[in-house]
């Protein structure tokens, strides 16, 4: 098994502290709860329509268009009002919504006595209020990037989408925004879907 979208367990690495052991059994499941990750919150972003364009154009999970590799690594564009923005691309905040949920899945462990936590000699397990504490970081750069998605396909639906496609588009709010409050969500769309004139 490989990760999708052209990441590697190298993306995980540097800014995004994975310790991805040498262990077969240990990368398998990261590569298993990743893919499941990613393949949830495209969905939840780009709904249908844009979720079949963009998956019909990968060849061995890279795009070949240069429209879908844009939205997967990101590219400075001009806004119709002359503001430059830079948009990051999908493949850094799939990372943040990765990482979350791993490290959530690591935490503790499945076992014929229920679930257990790691006992370590050189290292202290953080307990589950700190996990809260660094999830939420995480999270709130994940859901920052998101609505820099959104944003980004908004500023350019003329590119991704076809006929009426674009008004049946709205990215939804899943597990992964957990914690987006419904209002801030709705806020976040609906500036981004109208700040297309702007």
């Amino acid at each position: 098994m490989s990760l999708k979208y052209g990441l590697s367990v190298n993306d995980f690495i540097g800014e995004i502290r994975l310790d991805l052991s040498n262990d077969n059994n240990v990368r398998t499941n990261f590569e298993a709860i990743a893919n499941q990750v990613m393949d949830d919150v495209l969905r939840d972003l780009m709904n249908d329509s844009l979720y079949n364009n963009f998956i019909a154009d990968l060849v061995n999970n890279i795009p070949q268009t240069q429209k879908y590799l844009d939205l997967l690594n990101g590219k400075t564009y001009t806004r119709t009002s002359g503001e430059k923005k830079i948009y990051e691309g999908l493949k850094r905040m799939l990372r943040y919504f990765v990482y979350e949920a791993y490290i959530d899945f690591q935490h503790t462990s499945n076992s014929s006595l229920g679930q257990t936590m790691a006992n370590t000699e050189n290292s202290q397990v953080i307990t589950r209020g700190q996990l809260r504490k660094v999830r939420s970081v995480i999270q709130n750069k994940a859901v920052n990037l998101y609505g820099k998605a959104i944003q980004f396909i908004n500023d350019n639906y003329q590119t991704y989408f076809t006929g009426s496609d674009y008004s049946f588009w709205k990215p939804t709010q899943k597990r992964y925004l957990g914690k987006i409050t419904s209002m801030t969500f709705s806020n976040l769309y609906f500036y981004n879907k109208s700040s297309e004139s702007n």
